[in-house]
């Protein structure tokens, strides 16, 4: 029963991945949690000094008796704001409800350093009572925010030819205007290899909400770090200058090396589109193509040839046998997408990248499995068949349904049926599960924006794979012989071998550009 303990393993874990936030959340009970959000555009300011000396002040006294942290947010920053929001509506709130800087304790909101300074003490010795309704589990810093349907650099061209610069600056910024004044002193043209370039340098504003989308941008396709988001910044094509000293040390010594030429802004428009309601008849026809799998028809043929005796009972033990697999898949489904939604969330992008692509292997193998599986079988070679259960596991799951209907008359043959066909389902995943892994992946990679629409998907694949069984045991009900079935099915396995092979050469194709266009 091996397999079985495998199988409970795995809904542990995934029991224990669901848990983790829960028990995270718990050992923070005890803490009183302070959110300072503040916009800090200049790298030469300290957007946090003022707030720490009202802190200080005013709750100097008290600080001590409790246990307590201070998050400090800045929003300009990469990440800040998605931070803002996701906390402000924890609460009921919205951007447009508050103003920056702003604090936040628990349910409450004070805006504007003169708030700030007449209200903190009240509202951290109210909350130092039930510090742990205080806690927020925001995003990730740093964590990228998703694009938008729209790129952000449409209405900026870079001129053919030249030596081109994207530099950022805002308002009432000693480092800005410094930053500035070097850039007057410029040369109009740059001399590399023997050829002159005009030289461009384009300006945008921050304080403007323009320029604060397209900083941002750049934030992320540069993958600024935290310490260097900030202005003036500087961007040519192999990299970034941020800070004024450092901006007027160094660019003087990228103007005549190359690194100007060749700029492109990145492109910031989402070309993928979401998963949505119009792409569920796909889904549901890559369910209906993976219910022909000669992995679950044999194994439910072996279920039928065994209770034909008593026809009154195939419909209860054939449907029986249909449910367990509809849990025990629905189950894997959903614990699958959850795991790796987590290790997609958790780990690097070029481990994702690294990932991906052995996925995309494994869909070009999986292919050429088939392809090859498609030529044995029309010569009626079913020996030399490579993508199917291993004989082990073949032979575990006929074993395990004999044992089940050995005593048809059993009490609880149903229940036992049931939970026989959820373990035989986990071991047939290693067939079955090829295009279910692969769908999964894809629903991943598209993502749905909600958990709602990515459940009714795993429904409509699942009742779509089980469809055309379920249609065998109405068959085998109405009088059909499973011997018949069996064959009309083995005549088929030609065309059901060379569609395998084209949705995995479609998973790979779709995997492909969704990752990497």
């Amino acid at each position: 029963m091996r397999l079985f303990k495998s199988f409970w393993m795995l809904v542990l874990v995934l029991g224990l991945l669901l848990v983790h936030p829960l028990v995270h959340a718990a050992e923070e009970d005890e803490t009183l949690h302070v959110y300072f959000y503040h916009e800090t555009t200049c790298g030469s300011c300290d957007g946090t000094s003022e707030f720490f000396d009202i802190f200080n002040a005013q709750v100097g006294d008290v600080k001590e008796d409790y246990l307590y942290d201070v998050q400090t947010v800045n929003t300009f920053k990469e990440g800040g704001t998605e931070r803002l929001e996701e906390h402000l509506k924890t609460i009921g709130k919205s951007r447009a409800d508050i103003s920056l800087p702003c604090v936040i304790i628990g349910q409450e909101v004070l805006c504007g350093l003169p708030e700030i300074e007449s209200g903190i003490r009240a509202l951290f010795l109210q909350y130092a009572k039930t510090p742990s309704s205080t806690y927020v589990d925001l995003p990730e810093e740093g964590a990228e925010a998703q694009k938008s349907d729209e790129d952000v650099f449409a209405d900026v061209e870079v001129p053919k030819d030249s030596a081109y610069l994207c530099g950022f600056v805002t308002l009432s910024c000693h480092d800005c205007e410094q930053a500035e004044a070097y850039y007057e002193t410029l040369p109009e043209t740059v001399q590399i290899d023997g050829k002159e370039y005009p030289l461009v340098i384009q300006l945008f504003n921050i304080a403007e909400p323009e320029g604060l989308e397209k900083i941002r941008a750049m934030f992320t396709a540069y993958e600024v770090p935290e310490e260097d988001q900030l202005v003036p910044i500087v961007f040519y094509k192999g990299g970034y200058i941020a800070g004024a000293s450092n901006i007027v040390d160094q660019l003087e010594g990228h103007l005549t090396n190359g690194d100007l030429l060749g700029f492109r802004y990145p492109e910031t428009a989402s070309k993928v589109e979401p998963l949505q309601a119009k792409d569920l008849p796909g889904i549901a026809l890559t369910g209906f193509i993976n219910g022909f799998n000669p992995c679950s028809i044999s194994i439910l043929f072996l279920l039928l040839s065994l209770i034909m005796i008593d026809k009154s009972r195939i419909l209860k033990v054939g449907f029986t046998f249909m449910a367990g697999k509809y849990v025990a898949y629905f189950l894997l489904g959903i614990g699958l997408y959850s795991l790796v939604a987590v290790l997609d969330f958790v780990w690097f992008e070029t481990v994702q990248k690294v990932i991906t692509v052995i996925l995309i292997g494994a869909a070009l193998y999986l292919a050429v499995l088939n392809l090859l599986d498609f030529f044995a079988v029309r010569k009626q070679e079913y020996g030399k068949v490579k993508a199917q259960l291993p004989e082990r596991f073949r032979r575990f799951n006929n074993n395990l349904v004999k044992k089940v209907l050995k005593d048809q008359n059993r009490k609880w043959l149903l229940p036992i049926i049931f939970l026989a066909a959820m373990v035989i389902s986990a071991g047939e995943f290693l067939c079955t599960g090829q295009i279910y892994l692969g769908t999964i992946i894809y629903m991943l990679k598209r993502g749905t924006g909600g958990m709602t629409l990515t459940v009714i998907a795993f429904l409509v694949y699942i009742t779509a794979m089980c469809l055309p069984q379920a249609i065998m045991i109405l068959l085998v009900r109405g009088g059909a012989n499973v011997i018949s079935l069996t064959e009309e099915t083995r005549k088929r396995f030609p065309i059901i071998k060379f569609v395998n092979f084209l949705v995995f050469i479609l998973f790979a194709v779709l995997l492909y550009r969704i990752s990497f266009r």
